[in-house]
Order: C-alpha cells, then structure tokens, then sequence
C-alpha cells in the first residue's frame, strides 16, 4: 500500500511538472525571453490633474528617499529590491515626459534652441560664413569708438603667446592698442608701449594677473574688463562682442517668411 502511495504522489508531480513546462515555453516569447512589468500600464490609468501633479511626484521622491536611506543603513536585498522597483517607475515616468516633450519640439521648430542657435557640427559649419562676415563688420565699426589697453610682461611667457593674437586682431580691424608693460621689458609686437607706473591708477585699472585686456571708451571715459589670461582669437572677438552686446545670426533654420 505504501509503495503504491509514493507511486500515485511521484505520477501526479510528473504530470503538474511537465503542465507547469508546457505552458511556460508556450508563452514564447514574453514567457521565458523577458518579463513584462505593468508598472507603465498602471501609471497610465492614473489619473494625475495639474492640481496634485506637484504633490504627487513630491510624494514619489520622498518615497525613493525613505526607501534609499533605508538601503543605505540596511543593504539587506530586499531594501535593494524596493529601491530598484521604486526607481524604475520614476525612470518610466520621466521617459514618458522625455518623449512626448521631444515630439513636441520635432514639430514645433520655433521652440526648438537647437535651431535657434547651432549645435551641430554640420549645422555649425553652415552658418560660420555669415557668422565671420557678421563679426567682422561690426568688429571694424567698433574700432572706431573703443581702444584697447593690453598690460603684459616681458617675461610673461603666455603674455609672449597672447601678444602675437592681440598683434592680428589690431591689424585686422583697426583698433587702437595701448601697450602697458608692467616690468618695463618691451614687447616685439608691440614697439610702442607704455611704463608710466601712473598710468594704469589715472585710468581706474588694477590687473589681477597678465596679460589683461580692456576695451575703453574714450569719449565716455568708460573701460571694460575683457579678460585675464592667454586667449586666442576666436576667445577675443566672442568677448568683445558679447561684453558689447552685439546681436550675432547663429540659428541652424531659415523660417518661411525670411527672418
């Protein structure tokens, strides 16, 4: 009787073993390839108004505070599981806004920054003629109201490599540069320069390290800081022209209407 007994437990634990395999390599693929989560289905049939919309992800981060901290005290694998659980509804949700806000962008150009001003190379590429072109005239129209004051070293050695840059932008555009040396050793690229140890105090100007750059205003008696340290061209006209306020085309679209 027994044995007939272990026999009939060992037929039934057969066939539930090969029903439970059955039916789980029948789910292919969703059975045995991954899981499904509805975390996602649940989050869509919520309904969050505008109203509690703050409080409601309020409410989350303090959830994946608590659940964190808790982790964090108690690393036991449970605590980790909660955390990781919790998280993946926040990542789910802001993947949910990420999308449709990209969307939203792909068909509302005008809202798009990246088109206003260019940030792809490509994109870059295509509006730097007009970009130069641009710089250079209002460049040449501002060498006409402002000078520079270049204080430097002689032995400054990246005062020795700014000084052939500030030599090509004068010569390019025409300012007037007024060379200051502050150990009264001379500049190559700049026979003409100044060591009166008066000159700098009479014009409001304490440099704070070498070389230094100012753009003054003559008739307005009016001097800005352009900057400290080695620059190179590019660095130079972009300061000036951003200190200066002058309006640059830099967007990667051309609207319909021309503008």
């Amino acid at each position: 009787m027994g044995i007939r007994r272990v026999c009939f437990v060992f037929f039934v634990m057969l066939q539930f073993s090969e029903y439970v395999q059955a039916s789980f390599y029948d789910a292919n693929p969703s059975g045995w390839v991954w899981y499904m989560d509805d975390v996602q289905n649940k989050h869509k049939n919520r309904i969050v108004t505008p109203d509690n919309a703050r409080q409601y992800l309020v409410s989350m981060g303090r959830k994946m505070e608590r659940y964190e901290a808790a982790a964090i005290i108690n690393p036991t694998a449970s605590n980790i599981d909660r955390v990781m659980h919790w998280r993946k509804k926040i990542l789910i949700l802001a993947k949910s806004y990420a999308d449709a806000y990209q969307q939203y962008i792909w068909s509302h150009p005008k809202d798009d920054f990246n088109l206003q001003v260019a940030q792809r190379s490509d994109a870059i590429v295509a509006v730097s003629d007009d970009l130069t072109h641009d710089q250079d005239v209002a460049l040449k129209e501002l060498s006409r109201t402002f000078a520079i004051i270049y204080v430097f070293r002689g032995d400054c050695k990246f005062c020795k490599k700014f000084s052939p840059y500030l030599s090509r932008f004068q010569q390019q555009y025409g300012f007037n540069v007024i060379a200051y040396s502050l150990d009264g050793r001379p500049s190559p690229f700049f026979t003409s320069w100044v060591h009166d140890r008066y000159f700098l105090l009479r014009h409001g100007i304490h440099p704070v390290a070498v070389p230094a750059v100012y753009l003054v205003d003559p008739k307005k008696n009016k001097i800005i800081t352009v900057g400290y340290g080695l620059m190179n061209l590019l660095d130079l006209k972009l300061r000036i022209m951003t200190l200066l306020k002058i309006p640059m085309k830099k967007g990667a679209m051309t609207l319909v209407d021309g503008t």
